[in-house]
């Protein structure tokens, strides 16, 4: 039939070029018309033996330079058709280049149809460079195809849908799948304003949608589109259609999730009852649904998830022909009953799953193996576990490689045998290979260049976190029990440490000193390429996992060749990585940072400098959650375990925010929490000071640095820090005992001998960035001291309690009944917002605008940025103050390179946090900097937030950024990575030092902070950051003009974050 219609278009053309009148161009359209409708049929040579005819008579005639480009283009596509990708490639760029030659002037009235065909071309090139695996260029194709075809939109356009998909699979393949729902959204509203909502195609994009939600953690959003999905299947469908009982199984999974576990027990059990009544009670379908239903269940409602197994193996115990997925019910349910203890029955179940995999074998056995290992490492068979992990790992490697998370598993469960034996050479050993691989994850997939700066945890950081970390806890063992002891180790415990800690904060800082040097053309398309690459490895890493689903032997060959495509392309990017350290070494050593060896570290260091390098572990398998310290010198260096455990460190630093952080007194469950931790039965008066403990300060000061305090004495303390003690400035550390540990007076604060006194300290991302800032990046060439942001346009919600600000600089602090000068800073000052609040209403933009809006207004900001301004000799037009205070004026400024020109850049304002960096990871909400909110916004990103990712587009060239605004130093949760998201961005954009804030600061105590640092720099150019701060907090601490100056929380909440450039 196909061919009778090909044969009829045919002769009809032939008919057609003979009649009087007709011209070449209408012949070359015909030939172009046909050729498509060849490749629409499969015929990809007939076709393409057309469109070479019709590239012939276009070549012939100049006068129509889009008819020439659509014949380019579509023998271009004829090449792609036939995989003949670089062929294809030259005709696209043919293509392109004959009509942009033509320009894009949309007067021209053949311009719609030049700029449609070009967004038709580009959307194709960008498919065929995704096949190709270069989706930097992939996207900027698909991006300008999409704003072309967006200057001529209709209510029904297939092309934009195209556009579209394009860019949808090239971030799907990039796994960016956070930056889907714009997309998705689009897509989705274009079926929508068609008429089209219940379309098949508009479906998939719903349940799309509703995954992307729920993964943001958007989850309203979520169970709206879930819902729709279902009753648009229910309206069409009939009611024991197998398609409503799969989204019905969709909304209940994630009712589940959600917790609501009645509403989503009655949707799983509707589900069953259509597949029942569908396939019968005992069918396959229904075994596999309650398999599903117990892996949802799990760990939520373990009765649950054990009924389903049992009903699920009932049911293929009599109906599975080839037992294979009676095994691995099986499994699964004997791993449940070895986490409820029940091992009696857990092992019988294993030993009739194992009669099925001697006969069958197959690569599920891998799983098995490591059930029945974790089975026997629970029963205290400790070879037996040994043996069977190796087993796991041995069939698991065949089928995902070296690199799989499913490997890295087995190795846990080797190295959980190995250390209940003590045996620590082996587990050094074993846990060294694991190493091996998180770090070649790292290098492909996690902190990689070209992996995005804000966002979430990458699973190989996370892997790196956990396992690394345990490395090092295993040196330390294995060291008590050589001659040299654990100093021998001290050495290869803290490359691995910094595999464990790298933050996103090091890879951002290490790219601000790359931008400071990049020039070389050459070298731009080797960062290119090197990109595409590691995004391609990527995603042939994920196809090889998918693969791993099936045992057929097309997609064994497949696996296959998925192994062999990430061999060839990690050879490719190591291949570029050593053409980039033999031509541009100082680029290799700070855009994908390998971790400092200790020489390397002590070359670093001045002789009045020390290192001090910490690790927080959380425990992994059987050892505890330890800390450790590094602390190193130009001469010296020494490795000490922290006699105290993670969770006890935790709960130190814990107490000692609850008296530097009024926040930490708001609401039920902080106070509550912050008595148990002090041991108070009342929250604190207004009037009294927060309930810094000095005893704990002492005791974590004993405990942290007490082992290495001859090594530090006297000397700049650079400090990088994990886990709980990024939550902490460790200017609060006592070094003396105090005379009372909770002092009820300020009084009680003066004369404390504290760490910030003592001696200057810096904070660092990482050890590797110490290189990036002291080597490589150069000082700040700006010429203009000062630009400051605050006081934006806010209403309130009605519940603020708004700050007292002075009128001058100099004038004392009034309270407000008496009008006399305030001898105490009243605690009222809140300039932390939630994300949470801002997005609960969604993402959309109007509805973040609105809730910006109902923040507090934070008026004594621009007291703040004033005195400070005019201390620096700066005019007030350099101070954008309620409606200037606009994310618009500060992008304009970084299009216009004159945000390069400003030395020293200040917000002070309210901060969106994010401490959680896996929550944060699934929603669409970021850290931000909270500006005034527009009247009428001028782009879809005019919100009134200068997000994480905003910021990280700005070209800055600042000596330091000033962050005066809520918690800003590490995110709102203990723990939290060094450096939220915002000051992690900021170092992107290209400043080399940041002040940043651990709680809401007083407005007149940063003046004074800000005012004396600048001071002392001036006065002492050679000085340092550090020190300046240092002494600007000892003048703050001792200034008797307010009763609580003494008080950590007025003179401690910033940190000095990357000493900079010399």
């Amino acid at each position: 039939m196909r061919q009778l219609k090909l044969t009829l278009l045919l002769v009809l053309l032939l008919i057609t070029q003979c009649l009087p009148g007709r011209s070449q161009g209408q012949d070359v359209d015909d030939l172009l018309n046909l050729a498509n409708r060849y490749y629409s049929f499969g015929d990809v040579d007939a076709g393409l033996k057309m469109a070479n005819e019709a590239l012939a008579m276009a070549r012939g005639t100049t006068s129509n330079p889009r008819q020439l480009a659509w014949a380019l283009h579509t023998v271009g596509l004829g090449h792609q058709l036939k995989r003949d990708l670089n062929q294809a490639r030259d005709f696209h760029t043919q293509a392109i280049a004959v009509l942009d030659q033509v320009g894009g002037q949309r007067t021209d009235s053949d311009a719609k149809g030049r700029e449609l065909l070009l967004s038709s071309i580009l959307n194709n090139f960008a498919n065929l460079s995704g096949q190709e695996g270069r989706f930097v260029e992939a996207e900027s194709m698909a991006r300008r195809a999409l704003e072309l075809r967006s200057r001529h939109l209709e209510v029904s356009d297939e092309g934009l849908v195209s556009v579209l998909n394009t860019i949808i699979d090239v971030l799907s393949d990039t796994q960016r799948e956070a930056e889907l729902l714009p997309y998705q959204n689009h897509l989705l509203s274009i079926y929508d304003a068609a008429g089209e909502q219940d379309s098949p195609q508009a479906l998939k994009v719903v349940i799309t949608l509703a995954r992307l939600y729920e993964d943001m953690g958007i989850y309203p959003e979520a169970e709206r589109l879930y819902t729709r999905a279902l009753e648009t299947r229910q309206r069409f469908l009939s009611p024991d259609h197998v398609n409503i009982a799969s989204s019905m199984a969709d909304l209940a999974a994630f009712l589940t999730n959600q917790g609501r576990l009645q509403e989503a027990e009655r949707l799983f059990n509707q589900s069953l009852s259509i597949l029942e009544r569908r396939s019968g009670p005992d069918s396959l379908d229904v075994a596999k649904l309650l398999n599903d239903m117990a892996a949802v269940y799990f760990p939520r409602n373990p009765d649950l998830a054990e009924t389903s197994l049992r009903r699920a193996l009932a049911i293929y115990s009599s109906r599975d022909t080839d037992r294979i997925r009676t095994a691995t019910v099986m499994t699964n349910l004997a791993d449940l009953l070895r986490g409820r203890k029940q091992y009696k029955e857990a092992e019988g179940l294993l030993a009739e799953a194992d009669e099925t995999y001697k006969r069958l074998g197959g690569r599920l056995k891998g799983f098995f193996f490591l059930a029945r290992g974790n089975l026997h490492l629970a029963l205290q068979r400790l070879d037996e576990a040994e043996a069977d992990f190796r087993r796991a790992r041995d069939i698991l490697h065949l089928a995902l490689g070296s690199t799989s998370g499913a490997e890295i598993m087995t190795a846990e469960g080797i190295v959980s045998a190995q250390v209940r034996r003590q045996d620590w050479m082996a587990a050094r050993a074993e846990l060294a290979d694991v190493t091996d691989i998180i770090v070649q994850g790292l290098r492909r997939g996690g902190d990689s260049l070209g992996r995005p700066i804000v966002g979430g945890t990458s699973l190989g950081a996370r892997f790196a976190a956990q396992h690394v970390g345990e490395l090092s806890q295993v040196l330390y063992r294995q060291g008590l029990g050589q001659p040299d002891g654990i100093q021998g180790n001290a050495a290869p415990a803290f490359i691995a440490s910094q595999w464990s800690i790298r933050p996103a904060a090091a890879t951002a800082v290490a790219s601000m000193a790359v931008r400071t040097v990049t020039e070389s053309e050459k070298l731009h398309a080797m960062i290119r390429d090197r990109q595409d690459l590691v995004l391609k490895w990527r995603q042939i890493d994920s196809r090889r996992t998918v693969l791993f689903a099936s045992d057929s032997h097309i997609e064994l060959e497949e696996r296959r060749r998925a192994q062999t495509e990430l061999e060839e392309t990690d050879a490719q990017i190591r291949a570029i990585d050593a053409e980039l350290q033999r031509e541009f070494p100082s680029f290799a050593s700070y855009a994908n940072p390998e971790p400092l060896s200790i020489p390397q570290t002590q070359q670093m260091l001045r002789s009045d400098e020390v290192l001090l390098s910490i690790l927080s572990t959380d425990g992994a398998g059987d050892l505890p959650g330890e800390t450790f310290i590094w602390a190193i010198t130009q001469g010296d260096f020494r490795w000490a375990r922290v006699d105290l455990s993670s969770d006890a460190v935790s709960e130190k630093v814990q107490a000692l925010r609850c008296g530097l952080d009024s926040e930490e007194w708001e609401g039920i469950s902080r106070p509550a929490h912050c008595g148990r931790l002090l041991r108070l039965r009342a929250r604190p008066r207004l009037a009294d000071p927060l309930p810094f403990h000095l005893g704990i300060a002492h005791e974590l000061y004993l405990a942290l640095l007490g082992q290495v305090e001859d090594l530090i004495k006297g000397k700049h303390l650079l400090i990088v820090p994990s886990g709980p003690l990024t939550s902490l400035p460790f200017q609060v550390l006592v070094t003396e005992q105090p005379p009372s540990a909770l002092p009820k007076t300020f009084d009680g604060y003066k004369g404390v001998a504290w760490l910030g006194r003592r001696q200057p300290l810096t904070i660092l991302p990482s050890v590797a960035s110490l290189q990036a800032l002291r080597k490589f990046a150069t000082a700040s060439t700006a010429e203009r001291p000062y630009l400051g942001y605050g006081d934006p346009v806010l209403l309130g919600d009605g519940a603020c309690r708004l700050p007292i600000a002075r009128e001058a600089c100099t004038a004392p602090l009034l309270t407000a009944s008496t009008n006399r000068p305030m001898r105490v800073r009243e605690r009222s000052d809140v300039r932390s917002g939630s994300i949470d609040r801002i997005y609960r209403k969604g993402a959309g933009q109007e509805a973040v605008v609105a809730e910006v809006r109902t923040l507090c207004p934070l008026p004594d900001t621009a007291f703040e940025l004033r005195c400070v301004a005019k201390s620096l000799g700066v005019p007030e037009n350099e101070i954008r103050l309620g409606p200037s205070a606009t994310e618009t004026d500060i992008k304009r400024l970084s299009e216009t390179h004159e945000l390069e020109n400003y030395r020293v850049v200040h917000f002070a304002t309210h901060g969106l946090l994010a401490g959680d960096t896996e929550a944060m990871a699934r929603r669409q909400g970021e850290p931000a900097l909270v500006m005034t909110p527009p009247d009428r916004p001028k782009d879809a990103d005019d919100d009134g937030l200068l997000t994480a990712s905003e910021v990280a587009q700005l070209k800055l060239n600042a000596d330091w950024v000033i962050l005066s605004a809520c918690n800003t130093a590490a995110g709102d949760k203990l723990g939290a990575e060094a450096l939220s998201g915002l000051a992690r961005a900021f170092f992107y954009a290209g400043t080399r030092a940041l002040l940043v804030s651990h709680w809401p600061v007083y407005s007149d105590a940063a003046v004074q902070l800000l005012n004396m640092t600048f001071a002392e720099l001036r006065r002492n150019p050679t000085l340092g950051r550090s020190e300046a701060l240092r002494r600007a907090m000892v003048d703050l601490m001792d200034d008797p003009d307010q009763e609580d100056n003494p008080h950590p929380s007025i003179w401690a909440p910033f940190s000095l974050t990357g000493e900079g450039a010399n």
